[in-house]
């Protein structure tokens, strides 16, 4: 039971505050209205029989319905960033494959990755992501909550 407990990460997407860097100004993208598909993820041992003395990963997948509300800053030139905020017990890290849209990339929490840049031309930027999540399997001890947030950075005036 120990062993199921402890391969278990419930994912969300969050709107997360975020301070203004010193070229740029940043701010939150409101991602509501993106979705995570099947909800929890079952976290799987990698190697069934970890070897002694190497980590144990944990790997698991999920899809997103990645919904941006940019209405704001529609007809600006920026980037948009996701966010994953550092974990306590393990560091996580995220591989996602986009449709086009947005842009594929990875992370590892406590980081942030490019995932467009450009003008904005629409009030949303809509995408799916097929994403992979490793974790240190020795390290996880309980179910975690991954908030993966969503940042758009401006350029000066």
């Amino acid at each position: 039971m120990n062993m199921l407990w402890r391969s278990i990460l419930c994912v969300g997407f969050a709107l997360a505050g975020c301070a203004a860097t010193a070229h740029a100004q940043t701010f939150p993208i409101d991602d509501s209205r993106s979705q995570v598909l099947g909800g929890t993820v079952a976290m799987q041992w990698q190697d069934f029989f970890p070897k002694r003395h190497s980590s144990s990963l944990l790997i698991g997948q999920f899809t997103v319905a990645v919904h941006l509300d940019v209405a704001a800053w529609q007809g600006r030139y920026a980037r948009i960033y996701q966010r994953l905020p550092a974990q306590p017990n393990s560091p996580i890290t995220a591989r996602w494959q986009s449709q086009g849209r947005l842009l594929s990339g990875q992370i590892r929490s406590g980081e942030r990755s490019l995932v467009y840049q450009g003008t904005i031309h629409s009030a949303s930027l809509q995408d799916t992501f097929v994403v992979h999540i490793e974790a240190d399997g020795d390290r996880l001890t309980r179910e975690q909550a991954l908030e993966f947030s969503f940042e758009i950075e401006l350029e000066s005036p």
